[in-house]
């Protein structure tokens, strides 16, 4: 026997011996004893729960009041079997709106913890992809739009040359069509063999900070800033690395906490150098659910022997800080 169906069976014993040990002292305050049944009904099984209470109490109603004769149209009183109706129902609406309102909380909590987990397994595997060699990570990830292209250059081979043959008015777009699609073949064949690497780091590091700054701030409409420091004193070597920290804590800054400034700057200390991005937005929450970014941001600082670091300063501004060794 479940639980919920002993505390109703546990309502209508205390119902039944209260009703038989004061009948008939109490003969019609009798019939009343059965709202706060009804309502149990109501709050246990929902309205179906209360309604077959109230059924199965009138016939125990017109059994009990049987041999009162002036009690006996009681039993079937409009005014005592709309009250129990009002407050059944009430306590029925009042339960079934608490369990979807617990179910809701309980199905967005699982919503959160599965996307938050989805998030940490790509960040696992974007990380064990960051220490796999290119030859092995980008067959893998060109495999399906170079199959998408090759199959688009087809297909437009075999338009443009039906247009041609037919004299069509439109073969040479056409042409132009094929043409674009052996370009985006072209360019990713390159990708894959790796001829661009390294373009990234043709401009110094400052550079590519204020690239990153007018790139972001263009589509966020933030005002993002790039300080003037000796960038040249970090090596060629960490600048990779460095500037994927700094590209995705802008973005988290951006997406997170609605800032009107950010700035991108570096400090001196002792034996460090501190590239840091500060932004004035909303204030960081000291418990963060850690999606994909902050991981992969730590581990990028880890790649290059540096650390990361976050701290709300002293003028509530929030500081990403990657402190590398000099």
């Amino acid at each position: 026997m479940n639980r919920l169906l002993l505390m109703y069976f546990l309502g209508w014993l205390a119902y039944l011996g209260f009703s038989i040990s004061l009948y008939p002292l109490l003969d019609i305050t009798v019939m009343l004893s059965s709202i706060p049944l009804a309502m149990l009904g109501g709050w246990l099984y929902g309205y179906p729960g209360a309604l077959v209470t109230i059924l199965m109490t009138i016939p125990y109603h017109y059994l009990l009041l049987g041999a009162h004769a002036g009690a006996l149209s009681e039993t079937f009183n409009p005014f005592g079997i709309g009250t129990q109706l009002c407050f059944s129902f009430s306590i029925a609406l009042l339960r079934s709106t608490q369990l979807r309102s617990k179910n809701l909380h309980d199905s967005l909590e699982q919503l959160v913890d599965e996307r938050t987990e989805d998030l940490r397994l790509l960040a696992e595997q974007l990380i064990e992809a960051e220490q796999m060699p290119p030859s092995e990570v980008l067959p893998g990830l060109i495999d399906k739009p170079s199959k998408q292209l090759n199959e688009m250059r087809r297909i437009s081979r075999l338009l443009w040359t039906h247009l041609s043959s037919t004299g069509h008015p439109f073969a040479a777009q056409a042409e132009e069509i094929s043409m674009l699609v052996a370009t985006c073949i072209a360019d990713l064949h390159v990708l894959e063999t790796g001829s661009i690497m390294g373009s990234a780091r043709a401009t110094d590091l400052s550079q590519q900070f204020r690239n990153i700054a007018e790139n972001i701030g263009q589509f966020a409409s933030i005002a993002i800033e790039v300080s003037e420091a000796d960038w040249a004193a970090i090596g060629s070597d960490k600048q990779h690395h460095l500037c994927h920290i700094v590209n995705e804590a802008v973005h988290n800054a951006t997406r997170h906490a609605a800032p009107s400034r950010i700035l991108i700057g570096m400090e001196e200390a002792l034996n460090h150098l501190v590239v840091f991005i500060e932004n004035d937005g909303r204030p960081m929450h000291p418990n963060p659910r850690e999606g994909m970014g902050i991981p992969l941001m730590r581990y990028r600082a880890s790649k290059i022997g540096a650390t990361l670091r976050i701290r709300t300063t002293a003028n509530r501004n929030t500081r990403v800080e990657c402190a590398l060794p000099r």
